[in-house]
């Protein structure tokens, strides 16, 4: 491929993907990380022709996995390349062979652990993440990538069984694996208190949510219409701030329809306490 169809090929995709080939490659790494190079850009080939539940590209999620282990300090390169790899088996985009012919069998192994098998319960495949830590890892940037794409987008119920699951199989395991691998605690904790912190913002959303709900279905019992929602107009080009001359200043300053009013009212109230003012100067005479 010529130089300037690759540039074109680089410049199509999404900008997440080119830092993460770009980090890959060295430039902003200590060491080059090949596996994380060749899946950065495999990823992409494979899911081209799928959309999240939001509408966006696939490859946005395995990528977003990959910088959320980077961002709390994951080096390794099998690790970040199966961050970027660990829908693959579940999508059918690879098999088991391919990822151990064209990466390795670590990646091949913490791929396999993270992938939900047919007739598989929860609970089992988290024992069988348990048994790799590095697999953890992967399985902890998974969830929490997930997690902070779910407002707005799933369900509440689905939202609530996926909090639910988060907080029965996910936190627990993180919780273990703190104290049964020391070497990696400093990023496990990360991952737990990231993935609790953003199960309070959804909790409240969803307490939210199922109060207006309540609130509509009283309102269709009795038969009153829903209130209509005002919403406040945005603020009009010509009242946007000007630069206006000060009368008492020959230099110029900025105001705006708000501080004139202020400036009025000011004026206002001074104006009220003058008559007080001119009274008890007359009583000092």
């Amino acid at each position: 491929m010529k130089n300037k169809q690759i540039d074109d090929y680089r410049h199509s995709k999404p900008r997440e993907s080119l830092y993460l080939w770009a980090l890959s490659k060295g430039s902003l790494m200590p060491t080059p990380l090949p596996l994380m190079n060749k899946a950065s850009w495999f990823v992409l080939e494979l899911h081209k022709d799928e959309e999240r539940d939001d509408g966006s590209e696939y490859s946005g999620h395995p990528s977003d996995t990959c910088r959320i282990a980077l961002s709390v300090g994951i080096t390794d390169d099998a690790t970040l390349a199966s961050t970027l790899l660990h829908d693959t088996r579940e999508h059918n985009k690879a098999n088991d062979e391919e990822l151990r012919q064209d990466y390795n069998d670590e990646v091949a192994d913490i791929v396999d652990d993270v992938t939900l098998k047919p007739g598989e319960s929860r609970e089992d495949n988290v024992k069988r993440i348990e048994k790799r830590v590095k697999s953890i890892i992967v399985k902890g940037c998974d969830r929490l990538s997930n997690l902070g794409t779910m407002i707005g987008v799933f369900s509440i119920p689905k939202i609530k069984r996926y909090s639910k699951e988060t907080k029965k199989d996910i936190l627990p395991m993180l919780e273990r694996a703190r104290h049964t691998h020391i070497e990696y605690s400093d990023p496990i904790v990360a991952l737990r208190d990231s993935i609790e912190r953003i199960l309070k913002t959804i909790d409240a959303y969803v307490e939210e949510a199922e109060e207006k709900e309540t609130y509509k279905e009283e309102l269709m019992k009795h038969n009153t219409p829903l209130p209509e929602i005002k919403r406040i107009p945005a603020m009009p080009r010509d009242l946007n701030p000007k630069i206006l001359p000060d009368n008492n200043d020959s230099q110029e300053k900025e105001t705006t329809p708000l501080a004139h009013l202020i400036s009025k009212n000011e004026q206002k109230k001074t104006s009220e306490f003058i008559p007080l003012a001119d009274e008890v100067e007359h009583v000092k005479q």
